[in-house]
């Protein structure tokens, strides 16, 4: 895949970037920091609404966005840069094991050039990350109707703003001890995965 680099996946706080705990080994490891430093600013539960259904949003263990590593117009860890970032466009769906799905309706200014060597390389990445996914998963889903009442100018001010209130919500909720645990107990894999992804790039 060409990114062009516009950022739009980077920069629009509506979009989900989940992570496995393997992203987050991975991006201590390239920035030489310990994994807790990373919660700070750049890793959170983050929602994410689900397509069909107005009031259902899932919270997932994410990047924060706007993205805190895009500088310069660039990643700044692109080579350990998360799983989800390197499937994009794509999404490996949660519910439906092993399948990808195009998103069809996003803006994105990218370019697949080489669309055979392309579908190779996302289902080599896709693999890994649906491997990693069983590694830890903190995850909730909230039906948000009643809960509180946020309104915007237009759908997308009211998305955005109900996002915000549950990051609120939801920031307490993380278990970083546990997410550590998670990432000594599989560290062998994830080391591999490491080389795979290296391998592929």
């Amino acid at each position: 895949m060409k990114c062009n680099h516009c950022g739009l996946c980077c920069r629009d706080p509506l979009t989900q970037i989940n992570l496995t705990v393997g992203d987050i080994w991975r991006i201590s490891d390239f920035l030489k920091i310990d994994v807790e430093e990373l919660f700070k600013e750049n890793i959170g539960m983050n929602p994410f609404r689900e397509p069909e259904y107005e009031d259902i949003y899932d919270i997932d263990l994410g990047l924060n966005l706007p993205c805190k590593f895009r500088v310069n117009d660039r990643c700044a860890i692109y080579p350990a840069r998360p799983l989800n970032c390197r499937l994009f466009p794509q999404w490996v769906l949660g519910n439906i094991p092993n399948i990808k799905e195009v998103i069809t309706d996003h803006k994105c200014d990218y370019n697949i050039s080489r669309k055979k060597d392309y579908k190779k390389y996302s289902g080599k990445v896709g693999n890994i990350l649906i491997e990693e996914s069983k590694f830890y998963r903190l995850f909730k889903k909230i039906n948000i109707k009643g809960l509180f009442e946020i309104k915007g100018k237009d759908i997308r001010e009211t998305e955005y703003n109900t996002v915000q209130e549950l990051r609120k919500m939801f920031k307490d909720h993380l278990k970083i001890d546990e997410i550590k645990k998670a990432i000594d107990e599989n560290l062998d894999k994830i080391k591999e995965n490491k080389k795979r992804l290296e391998e592929t790039e």
